[in-house]
């Protein structure tokens, strides 16, 4: 269906990603705050989540330079790779 739309797999996988990592660490599901919160108990959740906070401008950058330009981002330096 993604390529049917128009869209490159690669890089449709790679901000799928992006942005499901990025709700993993923000409020209210945050998991993966949760889940540091469970090992480190003697911190407070509040405090995890502020830590998690610092994350969310490099994931929010990340998906602007993916939709501003998409082949240079992910093709090119996808191919660097191999």
């Amino acid at each position: 269906m993604i390529i049917q739309l128009g869209y490159d797999p690669i890089w449709f996988g790679q901000v799928i990603t992006i942005v499901t990592t990025m709700g993993s660490i923000m409020p209210p599901v945050g998991i993966c705050c949760y889940v540091v919160h469970g090992m480190a108990k003697d911190i407070p959740l509040a405090t995890v989540f502020r830590g998690g906070m610092y994350y969310i401008p490099s994931y929010i950058l990340s998906i602007i330079l993916l939709m501003a330009s998409p082949y240079w981002t992910v093709l090119v330096l996808s191919n660097l790779v191999r």
